[in-house]
């Protein structure tokens, strides 16, 4: 109704003029003037004029009785009207009779009221007219940034494909280290707080880092054994690890020992580092250099062979160049623990790691 509360201040301002040339008639504005007190003559001259008057009194002048005669009383004319009573003072000044007040008119009392009322109605009227037509907000124009805008909304035809096809890498992870670093390129075009994006991130970026030390180790002259170990045991880890459900793991870790991939032994050799042992007391071990095993083999019969490893595949030679015959296969790869299977005797052994170096 009113746009602000000056509109409103003014809009009263003008009706309270309009009733006001309608009060001022009825204003008796000689009720608020002072008044004059009648002035009276000092006691002090008059004591002073009536000491200095010695002169004798005059002769009382003779009077003669007049009667004056009797008006007959008229039932037909109207009764002679009471003269006004007069009062004096004590130095004889007259004053007017206070008998009656004025009479006081209700009108402008009744004007005000109004005008009072009327500016309360205003005021609530004014308040409610705020409170129930609020100024309509500026419709937000969204202006989406890799997908979100300022106002924390997504862009679903632009985010949905994206991460859709970060979950079909991550389930298949074919070429684990390339799979991983475009994994990465293409979580920086989703906004963080999308999905899982988050979460995604900082197990991207672990896997990776274990793919790159299992993988830079490996191809040196001295690998730290130890730490691809560790980087692998980790792995398996992961796999146990409901947080990393949407990651295939199995398909990371089978890749260390595809041929086509590595095609060196160090990480075989870095898997079997330390002692590993088994309830029915057949063991391997390596300590970096020489390898022992009571492990049944064709050349078991032999002080000292050579076994050469290419992937998941042990063999057995007695010289040092080329592979020889299959020896031993390992499959089931877990943490701390492997499972072995020997070719000479058809049989498989569980051996866990007991001592590492």
């Amino acid at each position: 109704m009113f746009e602000s509360i000056f509109t409103f201040l003014a809009f009263v301002f003008i009706i309270f003029l309009f009733a006001l040339q309608w009060v001022i008639p009825y204003i008796d504005f000689s009720r608020f003037s002072k008044k004059q007190k009648p002035t009276e003559p000092s006691p002090s001259k008059q004591t002073k004029e009536q000491i200095s008057n010695t002169d004798p009194p005059p002769p009382p002048k003779e009077t003669k009785n007049i009667v004056t005669p009797v008006q007959p009383i008229s039932f037909h004319s109207p009764p002679p009207t009471e003269q006004p009573e007069l009062r004096c003072d004590s130095f004889g000044n007259i004053k007017p009779n206070a008998s009656e007040p004025p009479k006081n008119s209700k009108i402008p009392v009744l004007i005000y009221g109004t005008i009072l009322v009327a500016f309360l109605i205003g005021i609530v009227v004014l308040i409610i007219t705020q409170i129930e037509t609020p100024e309509p907000p500026e419709p937000h124009v969204h202006e989406y940034v890799n997908g979100q805008c300022s106002c924390l909304s997504f862009d679903e035809s632009y985010c949905e494909p994206i991460y859709q096809e970060i979950l079909d890498i991550m389930e298949t992870m074919n070429t684990p280290i390339e799979d991983l670093v475009t994994i990465q390129s293409k979580l920086e075009l989703l906004p963080i707080e999308y999905m899982g994006v988050k979460s995604i991130t900082a197990q991207c970026y672990t896997l990776h880092n274990l793919c790159t030390t299992i993988r830079s180790e490996s191809m040196t002259s001295e690998p730290d054994y130890q730490k691809i170990q560790t980087s692998l045991f980790t792995f398996f880890d992961k796999k146990n690890n409901g947080n990393y459900s949407l990651w295939n793991i199995s398909s990371i870790v089978n890749s260390f020992f595809d041929v086509n991939l590595y095609s060196n032994e160090t990480i075989i050799w870095s898997l079997l580092y330390g002692y590993w042992s088994s309830s029915s007391g057949y063991y391997i071990s390596y300590d970096g250099k020489y390898v022992s095993t009571n492990l049944p083999n064709q050349l078991s019969h032999l002080s000292s062979y050579y076994l050469p490893a290419r992937g998941r595949e042990i063999y057995v030679s007695e010289s040092a160049n080329g592979l020889g015959t299959n020896a031993f296969r390992i499959f089931n790869i877990k943490n701390h623990r492997i499972t072995i299977y020997c070719y000479s005797t058809g049989k498989s052994y569980v051996l866990t790691l007991e001592d590492p170096p």
